[in-house]
């Protein structure tokens, strides 16, 4: 499975180098909820349908595992490792097809801008 394989070795099932595992994380009482072979549709914050998700299959997350690998820390007070701890126990993963991409704007606070796009080199 990709995510164990990116969680060890930074690389994807197929070796193709993957370094942070994207992943849909459910609380362990709310994955019940959705049954494998169906599809769910995933939105943003603001209600935008994003994308949907064809359920295949629910699995545990490492998450002690994943904060130490990623952020190099184990301490719950490093907020990358605080964030981890916090999201679902659950991953639910599967085929995602894209219903409306992000708009570039929505993720701004998050993109590394670089020193041409700011207009100076």
């Amino acid at each position: 499975m990709d995510y164990e394989s990116v969680v060890e070795f930074m690389r994807l099932n197929n070796g193709l180098p993957w370094t942070i595992p994207i992943t849909l994380a459910v609380k362990e009482g709310e994955s019940e909820k959705y049954e494998i072979g169906k599809e769910i549709a995933l939105f943003s914050e603001a209600g935008e349908p994003l994308a949907v998700l064809s359920l295949e299959e629910n699995s545990n997350r490492i998450k002690e595992k994943e904060a130490g690998r990623f952020t190099r820390r184990k301490e719950t007070a490093h907020p990358g490792v605080a964030a981890i701890m916090a999201q679902g126990e659950v991953l639910s993963r599967g085929k995602v097809s894209v219903v409306n991409r992000v708009k570039y704007n929505d993720f701004l606070d998050y993109r590394k801008r670089s020193s041409r796009a700011s207009g100076n080199l």
